[in-house]
């Protein structure tokens, strides 16, 4: 299941890839109301960023129903991926400190891969750093438990893990189009950096599935 929180950011390559793979992949779109389930009605989760602060789930339903969701979700062994506030939402959850980040993070950006990331089999193969796009303002402590992967210059917490098939990853793996329309210009991608981000977040997705149906050692 992929929980969206804005039209112009779905499963994107998710759903490419899930497809691809056999997968049934549901959309929840928050967005339009559509409730955001139980753990025990998920085999999976995927949680996509989105224009809100994890503040707010006292305030909005449906983001103090999908943290809890990721808490569960990851507590019970499920495949979880929090992407951007989705990473942010899964940390809170997992009774991490979630707010302003030192410095807000907006364009292509480079983070750096942990030992334990180098280690990963979803981040791993990508080598010691990763180019990557941001688009946020609040950041995250590593949540008790959790395994940093990636680290970055404006915000040392970039990607972690819990267990081995729940991942926060702070940035953004890919920029399909309807997003980058709604970037601004002056940190918009190129046409040659999304189309590198883009492949980099198909490899990222494949490998996130094969996690998740359990291919990996």
């Amino acid at each position: 299941m992929c929980v969206r929180h804005a039209e112009f950011e779905g499963a994107g390559v998710f759903a490419d890839v899930a497809a691809e793979r056999g997968i049934e992949l549901r959309e929840v779109k928050t967005d339009l109301g559509e409730p955001v389930p139980g753990v025990d009605d998920v085999g999976g989760v995927i949680v996509q960023g989105g224009p809100f602060s994890v503040a707010e789930a006292q305030t909005v339903g449906h983001l103090a129903d999908e943290m809890r969701l990721l808490a569960d979700a990851a507590h019970a062994g499920l495949p979880v991926l929090g992407i951007c506030l989705g990473a942010q939402l899964l940390a809170g959850g997992l009774g991490a400190d979630v707010g302003p980040a030192p410095r807000e993070e907006r364009g292509m950006d480079d983070v750096r891969l942990t030992e334990a990331g180098l280690a990963d089999p979803v981040l791993g193969p990508e080598g010691p750093g990763l180019r990557i796009f941001q688009f946020h303002g609040e950041a995250f402590t590593l949540p008790p438990g959790a395994e940093r992967l990636a680290t970055g210059d404006g915000c040392p917490e970039q990607a972690f893990r819990i267990g081995t098939r729940a991942y926060g990853l702070q940035f953004h793996h890919e920029l399909p189009d309807p997003f980058a329309a709604f970037i601004p210009a002056h940190v918009r991608p190129t046409p040659d950096e999304r189309a590198a981000l883009n492949r980099f977040g198909r490899r990222i997705a494949d490998r996130f599935f094969a996690v998740a149906t359990e291919e990996t050692p």
